[in-house]
């Protein structure tokens, strides 16, 4: 049965934080946050608010408003999302909700998520194409396409799980100890390691023509080298999606 409260049987909007779990998944260029939580009854309205606060990966609040009118009274299951877009890798974002602030770690979405991202869409008989795309294509699709960092991550993805022989690989992994866990570990990672992961990427045939991966040497993956993660060689293969 609905259920009433107040003077006159409605509620008084309210505005408070909530409280949900989090999972943050990166599609090429774009971050999507999605929360997963319940209200005691129905009519509550959940949402993410960014902070105004100039910071990258920007920071963001999760709210509710209390219901306005009559209710049921019966828990209510919730998923609200938000988004924002990324020139690299993001590794952590950080939510704020009624029981402080948490750290929630960002995934590469899978092949599939990627595969269906990248999939052309066949156009409708007699209609002709949109002059101008929808502003959540262009976010989720088009600028994750420019430089090829979608492509590029579905080719190098299975080429490290077979170098490094793990189950999953995501862009915040950091090379060396994959190597190290890896049947092949107790070889060094310098320059065994190394030498053997620059090899399957150039024998790949979508890198084969590629400068940024044919020019890769031992120093950029070494101490001090601008190449410590996946996701940082992904950031360096980029252009051979281009």
């Amino acid at each position: 049965m609905p259920k009433r409260s107040g003077k006159f049987g409605v509620r008084k909007s309210k505005l408070e934080l909530c409280v949900a779990a989090y999972q943050a998944h990166q599609i090429g260029r774009t971050v999507v946050i999605v929360a997963t939580g319940a209200h005691p009854t129905s009519g509550y309205d959940a949402f993410f608010e960014q902070s105004p606060i100039d910071i990258f990966p920007p920071e963001f609040t999760l709210w509710h408003r209390a219901p306005t009118g009559p209710v049921l009274d019966v828990i209510t299951p919730f998923s609200v999302s938000t988004h924002f877009a990324a020139s690299e890798p993001v590794k952590k974002i950080i939510v704020h909700d009624s029981t402080g602030s948490h750290d929630v770690d960002v995934v590469a979405a899978s092949e599939q998520v990627h595969d269906h991202v990248l999939a052309p869409r066949p156009a409708k008989k007699g209609k002709r194409k949109s002059a101008k795309p929808k502003a959540s294509v262009l976010l989720a699709a088009r600028s994750t396409l420019v430089d090829g960092c979608v492509q590029v991550w579905v080719k190098l993805k299975p080429i490290l799980i077979a170098w490094s022989s793990a189950s999953s690989v995501f862009p915040s992994d950091t090379l060396e100890p994959m190597w190290r866990k890896s049947p092949r570990g107790d070889k060094p990672y310098d320059p065994e390691g190394i030498n053997a992961l620059i090899s399957s990427i150039q024998a790949d045939s979508f890198f084969g023509t590629c400068s940024q991966a044919q020019g890769l040497t031992l120093g950029f993956f070494q101490t001090g080298g601008e190449i410590q993660t996946a996701g940082d060689l992904l950031n360096h293969l980029c252009p051979c999606g281009d």
